[in-house]
């Protein structure tokens, strides 16, 4: 292509401003290889009449020839920049008498564009459609939280890490054209000119400076609703995950080893490792919990030879142990070859604020039945009991309430809840099943959250009649919302027929509405693994293989264990 060619077909030297894009007078803009049927032919016709690119002499637009970085950077400079001042800092392989010097240098100033280590950037080389759609997302600022939306395309594995943010960014912001394939991105294919006039009518109509088309087929806008569930992340794990936890934001997760010998903090999106904490064979980790802030890990701890029960606290980001504090001696018959004693399993979790953690640790087992396993509430700053509250029940599940000023819990029996004042440590009621068959077959208690500082949101189970029991149904699942201050029910839901005896009803979310799943035979999670339901309609998701699971507590996040590694998913029904 000749340099007068060049100049003619990328419109270099008309004004172009976003604030005053109108139509070019009496401009023609009808390229004899562009019909209307030419999936690019709107897009090219806008960009034309506002002269932000032109045709050739011979009245071709050649929309599937190759753009350069150079040539981008020109219609950059028409599009966006014909205010901008040339930047002082010059690339060392564009000298000033080079034609898109001036273009080239504005882009640069912007942040439309970058160069390559050593300060080149490579004028002809041909623009790739992932470097184009990153620099548009850079140069107008736009960002996004949505790294999930790079699941849509099945070809995400080849786009460069260095631009995944920046196409999710642009994918949110609707500037990914997409032909003939929309659900593939190609990101590392030349892009045509005619792509790159769609990419770049699309960040002029996301700037508000002209109006989008009235038919745009092959603009990627994607309802997040659509999305395949598709972790945003997944952190390796070594064998399988014995206890895991979420701060309160989801920026952190917290997993406990299999072999009860390390906890590891990652950041949760991005899967890096924050701290890991390794015992010395001489101990071993009962639980873990970290804070709702994501900057202390607490643990409940057994040494040997002694068994000796202890709670620890860490600074993550120091890795520093802040205190520990003994909890008794682990007491029983039942050893793994190790010769630590089999505890039964604790409970342990930062009250809302950080300033206090409560935990439940029995000593012992007695007839089957965890024994001596009172609640106490640890100041996080001294490690001092700020309460102990004895002769409870070993509950299975405890929660606190968002003000953190009441307490949860369900016995394993499942026949009761109890709500507790914390600070007073005294028993606010007690909540009973009212239907019971006989001593096996009876109503229980699930699961349980705090929906507000009053309301209690609780999944049961209760056994049908026998004469209105199908062959293979379960026993009916019921979602009540309570008052725990009153004691009276607030709503009671009993329409969940999808449930089956191959479910078993794992974890509430904060909003107290839909709950994972476990699923150990139905064919849509192959086999085994979490799928999330609700009492309205089923929603669109399952992790195959996973086997725990936890909400953080603002319930915009979830995490799964699988044997792949534990899975990190955004929450959004």
């Amino acid at each position: 292509m000749s340099n007068s060619n060049l100049l003619f077909s990328l419109g270099i030297g008309v004004t172009a401003s976003l604030v005053v894009l109108t139509p070019a007078q009496a401009q023609t803009t009808a390229f004899t290889d562009v019909s209307s049927e030419h999936w690019a032919h709107d897009y090219i016709e806008v960009l034309a009449d506002l002269d932000i690119i032109k045709g050739f002499p011979d009245g071709t637009f050649r929309p599937g020839a190759q753009i350069t970085r150079a040539q981008f950077a020109a219609i950059l400079r028409q599009a966006f920049l014909a205010t901008e001042p040339v930047s002082a800092v010059k690339f060392s392989d564009v000298p000033q008498n080079y034609w898109g010097f001036a273009a080239i240098n504005k882009a640069r100033a912007a942040g439309f564009l970058s160069g390559y280590p050593g300060n080149i950037f490579k004028p002809e080389q041909p623009i790739a459609r992932v470097q184009a759609l990153v620099s548009l997302a850079n140069g107008l600022g736009y960002t996004s939280d949505r790294p999930e939306y790079l699941f849509y395309y099945a070809d995400a594995d080849a786009i460069p890490d260095y631009a995944r943010s920046s196409i999710v960014a642009a994918t949110q912001a609707q500037l990914v054209v997409n032909y003939p394939s929309s659900a593939k991105l190609t990101p590392n294919r030349y892009a045509s000119r005619a792509e790159v006039a769609a990419f770049v009518h699309q960040a002029l109509v996301q700037e508000n400076q002209i109006e989008p088309l009235s038919s745009a087929p092959y603009v990627i806008n994607i309802n997040p609703a659509d999305l395949p569930r598709m972790p945003i992340s997944t952190i390796p794990a070594q064998g399988m995950v014995i206890s895991l936890g979420l701060s309160a934001s989801g920026e952190r997760l917290v997993i406990l080893s299999e072999a009860a010998d390390m906890i590891q903090v990652w950041k949760a999106h991005s899967a890096e490792r924050v701290t890991e904490i390794v015992t010395d064979g001489q101990t071993r980790f009962e639980t873990v919990a970290i804070s709702g802030d994501g900057t202390q890990v607490a643990a409940i701890v057994q040494t040997l030879p002694s068994n000796a029960l202890e709670l620890w606290l860490w600074n993550v980001d120091t890795g520093e142990q802040l205190w520990q504090k003994s909890l008794g001696i682990a007491q029983g018959q039942q050893r793994d070859q190790g010769g630590f004693i089999s505890v039964p399993r604790a409970n342990l979790v930062f009250r809302p604020g950080d300033d206090a953690i409560l935990s439940q640790v029995s000593l012992g087992v007695d007839s089957g039945q965890p024994i001596d396993a009172p609640l106490q509430l640890y100041s996080t700053a001294t490690g001092e009991v700020l309460k102990s509250i004895g002769q409870t029940q070993w509950y299975r599940q405890i929660e606190l309430s968002p003000d953190g000023k009441l307490l949860a819990g369900i016995p394993f029996s499942g026949e009761m809840i109890d709500i507790w004042q914390l600070d007073s440590g005294s028993r606010l009621r007690t909540f009973t099943s009212e239907v019971k068959y006989n001593r096996f077959n009876y109503h229980r208690f699930r699961r349980m959250v705090f929906t507000s500082n009053s309301r209690l949101n609780v999944l049961s189970t209760k056994p049908e009649p026998r004469e209105r029991r199908a062959p293979y149904s379960f026993d009916t699942v019921q979602l009540d919302t309570w008052n725990v201050l009153t004691g009276e029910s607030v709503r009671q839901i009993t329409d969940l027929s999808w449930v089956d005896k191959y479910h078993s009803l794992s974890r509430l979310s904060p909003d107290g509405d839909h709950y994972l799943m476990f699923n150990l035979l139905l064919p849509r999670v192959q086999m085994y693994g979490y799928e999330i339901q609700n009492p309205h309609s089923p929603i669109p998701f399952n992790v195959r293989g996973g086997y725990r699971a936890v909400f953080n507590a603002r319930g915009d996040y979830f995490a799964v264990a699988t044997y792949e590694g534990v899975k990190f998913f955004r929450f959004d029904p």
